[in-house]
C-alpha cells in the first residue's frame, strides 16, 4: 500500500494510504513497530453476519422496511439453526 515511507532517516506513516493490515509490523527488520488498537469510539462498525450487511445496506439505500428486516433475521436465525452440524 506504501502508506510507509522513509525520510530524514525515519519512518513517515501516510495515514490516508493505511489499511491497517500490519504487514509494516510484521516485516519490520529492527522490530520498532507495533499496531494499536483504537479507541471503541474510533473503531468502525462491522457487522456480525451476512444478513445484518444486507440490512444495513438496504436501510441506507431506503429499500428495506421493517417488516422486510425483522423476516430476514428471523430467517437468518432458524437457517443457522437448521443446518446441518458439521463433525
Amino acid at each position: 500500500m506504501e502508506a510507509l515511507s522513509v525520510a530524514d532517516k525515519k519512518a513517515v506513516l501516510d495515514l490516508d494510504r493505511c489499511i491497517g493490515c500490519g504487514l509494516c509490523v510484521s516485516t519490520c527488520p529492527t522490530g520498532s513497530l507495533s499496531l494499536l488498537r483504537k479507541p471503541k469510539a474510533r473503531q468502525p462498525y462491522v457487522p456480525k453476519d451476512v444478513i445484518e450487511t444486507y440490512i444495513k445496506l438496504g436501510k441506507a439505500h431506503g429499500k428495506l422496511s421493517r417488516s422486510k428486516m425483522m423476516g430476514m433475521r428471523v430467517r437468518s436465525k432458524v437457517d443457522r439453526l437448521l443446518a446441518p452440524r458439521k463433525p
